[in-house]
């Protein structure tokens, strides 16, 4: 009878082996089955993050401020999600708070000021909000069957074009923001170069050049890329309208790196690339040349925060946000390592988060952003 006993216990114990040694063979399940519902996800914990109840974006970690870039990214998620209640919230208060120069067009701060009182902090322009909400707001008026946007995106256009743009020998050019225009060599920050709107502006705004605005944007960038040995883009350069050569910014200590503004370069083509006709190749063109952050992933499976002209690196630590912003690019040059850097960074970050919705840094308003507009374009969520 023991011997009986003994067998069945052993039995019993080979065939829990086998069950999990099968069991530790089968894919681990991720906590979201599809890119969809982590944008579901990830949009209703930020709103409730980061938006107020009455549309207001708050940057937590710089002293609660809002930005016009905050309003725009919140009214293009807004739109992306189909979520007009959040995208008339933002817009209304944005309008309210921000649109107080005289012109259609957004001072970009707001904050608490040195008397404690809550009020615009500067009244310059951001040139990349502005096109954004200008861009929102067509979408906008597409999906949900409502001219006014589009009236209100093309007042914003006049303005923008009027105080933002220079002439030069290559073709008008989009600066930083409505001081820029007045500076001998006007500064540029080339992640702001959103070629894809242009097409888009061109034909709502056909009292304006828009498609030679796209042709100046690709030729900025690839002199600007060509400032450093290995064709990283710069946070910051400045154009000589003459000769349409381009520099360095002045004024702009970090300004020849690669970092916090720069990356967003890589998804603002990415996304061109995406819209742009089939004979015009020049986004994956750009991407494939400029390939530096694309070969330093897959020799170190990172990407650092920001690297020197000449690659070397200037902050050795990394930011999501980074990952957000290149996941796209990296699709145009070969979408198996996106695949890669999309599993092994992001939807390993999302799932460490334990469903929270967010990556990284929980207080990380440009993370959190940028990461989802990542996700957002290389998953081919449509938009409109």
């Amino acid at each position: 009878m023991q011997k009986v006993v003994v067998l069945i216990l052993t039995l019993m114990l080979c065939f829990s082996s086998l069950a999990q040694i099968s069991n530790s063979r089968k894919p681990q399940q991720a906590l979201f089955s599809t890119t969809n519902e982590i944008l579901e996800k990830s949009w209703q914990v930020y709103k409730e993050k980061f938006i107020q109840k009455d549309g207001r974006t708050i940057e937590w970690k710089r002293e609660q401020i809002t930005t016009s870039e905050g309003q725009s990214y919140a009214m293009l998620r807004s739109v992306w999600m189909n979520d007009r209640p959040t995208f008339d919230l933002a817009y209304r208060w944005a309008n309210e708070n921000m649109r107080l120069r005289g012109d259609s067009l957004y001072s970009w701060k707001w904050g608490k000021n040195n008397e404690g009182k809550w009020s615009i902090l500067d009244t310059s322009v951001a040139t990349d909000a502005d096109q954004d909400i200008a861009y929102a707001l067509i979408l906008a008026a597409k999906k949900w069957k409502e001219p006014n946007y589009e009236t209100q995106a093309k007042l914003i256009l006049i303005d923008l074009w009027k105080k933002t743009v220079v002439e030069t020998s290559i073709g008008p050019v989009l600066t930083a923001g409505d001081w820029a225009p007045k500076q001998a060599k006007p500064t540029i920050n080339p992640s702001y170069l959103a070629p894809y709107e242009y097409r888009l502006f061109a034909s709502i705004d056909p009292d304006r050049p828009w498609m030679k605005l796209v042709d100046s944007s690709y030729k900025v960038l690839d002199s600007s890329a060509n400032l450093s040995s290995v064709s990283l883009i710069p946070d910051w350069c400045a154009i000589e309208p003459s000769t349409g050569k381009i520099l360095l910014a002045e004024g702009f200590t970090q300004g020849e790196g690669h970092s916090y503004d720069a990356w967003r370069t890589a998804w603002r083509v990415a996304f061109d690339a995406k819209v742009a006709p089939s004979t015009d190749k020049r986004a994956s063109i750009f991407l494939k040349k400029n390939s530096f952050i694309f070969n330093y992933w897959i020799k170190n499976s990172r990407i650092p925060e920001a690297f020197q002209p000449d690659g070397s690196l200037r902050v050795d630590v990394e930011n999501i946000a980074t990952i957000g912003c290149y996941l796209p690019a990296f699709a145009v040059i070969s979408p198996k390592v996106a695949q890669q850097l999309y599993e092994k960074s992001l939807l390993a970050g999302f799932n460490r988060m334990a469903k929270s919705g967010l990556w990284g840094d929980p207080l990380d308003y440009y993370a959190q952003n940028w990461v989802w507009f990542g996700i957002a374009l290389w998953s081919g969520k449509t938009i409109e």
